[in-house]
């Protein structure tokens, strides 16, 4: 019975040694877990709780400029701006205005007193989304009813037969987002959370550019021949997916570099947290209240959702801000990486060693290298997963104080060694004689 005991006292040793460890880590990991459900419900609610036009371009037409301005003037009068109206005297000129997704609609007063029910004109485009249609229709239908007159619409941009809401570039583009960051933080688990080797980043990298060009072929095909959602240059729109993958896969895999599993939280709160809501999808910026409506154009998928609008529908215009976006993203993931290269493989000549890659990146690797701090793994015998790197360096280390010192001490110190082990070899001998050197 006493020996049963005294068996089971190291497995309770060990599981409450378990608990200690892991416990905590776990406790931890649900916490965050519940702050990312807490920021992603404030984010979404947040954003599309209440929407709410603001200072949306709307122009009034008439051939009469001061018609024109006594209804631009009483339109900016509203309570809360829902527009910003300018005035016009073309009507052909205001209209490609809205064909280049520049104004949410044209209002054409018509003054005509000879006809016994006037009507106006509205001019809008229900590709640019079904808010900002909602919006023009709306203020032109209060505008006449307040006037007394009719009122005719047109859609002179009218929206893909599967994309009635206007919104199949933000779910094409949430699609090419989510597989962007998904395969770097996948990554982590199955080959470590950042490269070991400048040659391990590169070939992730061109993992990246392989996957970036494979997931704006498949994600345009689904869009243009699967559904028939968003119309269209295909290679034109596959170049910009390619373009935001490899953009959003790079800076993500630096996050994870450089803060480990913590980077990967990073990437969901820039991506998924903020960026999803502020994309400019559900709700156009004009309807999205602050700070979505300001950071929005901003992040990889407000640009990529206008980049991607524009080509389908508006003739690839006012390209230049979306591509600048993605190509600032990328170039900090480059950047990040360019860094962590200089920084951290330096302090490794053979590289980072696997066993001593504990999920706090290279930043966690920098700080402990420059406090001196090692984790106290070790084996029996002293020898544990770092041991070898930490006498690597502590050899360097006394390697170049003596170079500095200049007195030849390490060198002396060098030649001892073999005369000590054939010092020990001798004793050795002398105590435990072999075989051939027992007594007859």
């Amino acid at each position: 019975m006493a020996q049963r005991l005294d068996e089971s006292a190291p497995a309770q040793t060990t599981a409450r040694e378990q608990i200690r460890q892991f416990a905590p880590r776990l406790i931890v990991l649900a916490l965050m877990c519940v702050l990312v459900q807490g920021l992603m419900g404030l984010s979404y609610m947040g954003a599309f709780g209440k929407p709410e036009a603001k200072k949306a371009p709307f122009i009034v037409v008439s051939h009469t400029e001061g018609n024109a301005g006594y209804i631009a003037n009483k339109l900016n009068a509203i309570d809360g701006q829902p527009v910003l109206a300018t005035i016009s005297t073309d009507e052909k000129a205001a209209i490609e205005q809205v064909k280049k997704d520049r104004a949410v609609g044209v209002y054409v007063f018509n003054p005509s007193k000879t006809e016994k029910n006037p009507k106006d004109t509205l001019y809008y485009a229900s590709a640019q989304g079904a808010s900002r249609a909602q919006v023009a229709q709306t203020v032109a239908t209060k505008t006449s009813q307040n006037a007394k007159r009719g009122l005719v619409t047109h859609d002179v941009v009218k929206a893909a037969p599967d994309d009635a809401r206007g919104t199949a570039a933000f779910y094409l583009v949430l699609a090419w987002m989510v597989g962007a960051y998904l395969l770097p933080a996948s990554m982590t688990t199955v080959v470590g959370n950042r490269s070991h080797t400048a040659i391990g980043a590169r070939m992730r990298l061109l993992l990246f550019a392989a996957y970036a060009v494979l997931s704006g072929i498949v994600g345009t095909l689904v869009a243009q021949h699967m559904l028939d959602a968003l119309p269209g240059p295909f290679w034109k729109m596959s170049a910009m997916g390619m373009a935001l993958v490899f953009a959003v896969s790079t800076f993500t895999f630096g996050l994870t570099s450089a803060f480990g599993s913590l980077g990967v939280g990073l990437a969901i709160l820039l991506f998924v947290i903020l960026g999803n809501p502020s994309a400019g999808g559900a709700f156009a910026y004009d309807v999205l209240p602050e700070p979505w409506r300001s950071v929005g154009p901003y992040l990889p998928n407000g640009a990529g959702v206008d980049a991607v609008r524009s080509i389908a529908y508006f003739g690839g215009v006012d390209l230049t801000r979306p591509l600048w976006v993605v190509a600032v993203w990328g170039v900090i993931g480059l950047w990040i990486l360019f860094m962590i290269g200089n920084n951290t493989y330096r302090f490794a000549p053979g590289g980072v060693d696997a066993s001593d890659d504990d999920g706090v990146g290279a930043v966690g690797e920098f700080v402990e290298h420059q406090l001196g701090h090692h984790p106290p793994h070790r084996q029996e015998g002293g020898r544990g997963p770092g041991y070898e790197r930490e006498s690597r360096e502590r050899a360097s280390e006394t390697a170049s104080n003596d170079d500095v010192d200049g007195r030849g001490d390490a060198g002396d110190r060098t030649a001892e060694l073999p005369l000590r082990r054939d010092r020990r070899e001798r004793h050795d001998t002398a105590d435990h004689p072999g075989d051939g050197d027992a007594p007859a």
